[in-house]
């Protein structure tokens, strides 16, 4: 972890404003005290870092920014981080509309909105696209500007590569084997039953339940065929099987098995 800049002494409360200003009075309501609108150890930091910076050379801002804290190696980490500057901002404005945090801390947060929003982390599962579609609803909300429309296109394009990511990462699921061995016949008959009475694993092929369940995929397909008796499921799913080959999955369709080729007479 790289070294951080030290605490400046505390900050002196900043004056309150006139005793009618609609929004600071609103606050206080809510709140009951101005005290959490005053600068937390976090925002110390980065006042400390950037005093007597112009406040204009965002170039200086992005670079004390950077070098204030590490940059987060996780999107969980750095949509954290952005959440929490957010909503400083959004209650320091509650009691001083003119106010927010400071210059420095603006550009730490662009720089975590970048680095969400783009492919310089990668996403890991769901959560990380879910924190990914929630910034960017964030980001479009309220009084903000959102994305332009080359952002939007980039944005995009990071959300299909992540998507492409995790579908070769996580694929399609597998019927998952019970939690404690099964040890009796009863046991491994309800895991069977419960497994294809599910509309997920009932897809499966016997292969695929009979290893989850223990049992043999001769014993699935009978139960299948006799519960198949007392289903009234007639769609297309209920035609088809899923199964594993060669590290892909495929389906098959079953519908014409043990049917001869001979065309069957319409009922008339």
């Amino acid at each position: 972890m790289t070294e951080q800049t030290p605490l400046s002494p505390p900050l002196p409360a900043a004056p309150p404003p006139a005793g009618d200003d609609a929004a600071y009075q609103a606050a206080l309501v809510r709140y009951g005290s101005d005290q959490v609108a005053q600068p937390c150890e976090y925002e110390r930091l980065f006042r400390a870092a950037s005093e007597g910076q112009d406040e204009g050379d965002r170039a200086a801002l992005e670079q004390i920014a950077r070098r204030v804290r590490p940059m987060p190696q996780s999107i969980a980490e750095a949509w954290d981080e952005w959440a929490y500057i957010d909503r400083r901002d959004r209650v320091i404005r509650e009691f001083y509309p003119s106010g927010g945090v400071c210059q420095a801390m603006r550009a730490r947060a662009a720089l975590l909105a970048a680095a969400v929003l783009s492919s310089e982390l990668a996403a890991d599962g769901l959560e990380d696209l879910e924190s990914r579609v929630k910034l960017l609803a964030a980001l479009c909300s309220g009084e903000r500007r959102g994305l332009g429309a080359a952002q939007q296109r980039a944005f995009a394009d990071t959300l299909l590569r992540d998507i492409a990511h995790l579908k070769s990462v996580l694929g399609p699921g597998e019927p998952r084997g019970p939690a404690t061995p099964l040890g009796t016949a009863t046991e491994r008959r309800a895991a069977v039953v419960a497994q294809l009475c599910d509309p997920e694993t009932s897809k499966w092929s016997d292969r695929a339940i009979a290893k989850a369940c223990g049992v043999s995929p001769q014993t699935v397909s009978n139960w299948r065929h006799k519960l198949s008796d007392y289903s009234e499921q007639t769609g297309p799913e209920a035609r088809e099987r899923i199964y594993r080959r060669g590290g892909n999955v495929h389906r098959m369709k079953i519908k014409k098995i043990g049917v001869s080729g001979q065309k069957k007479t319409p009922d008339l």
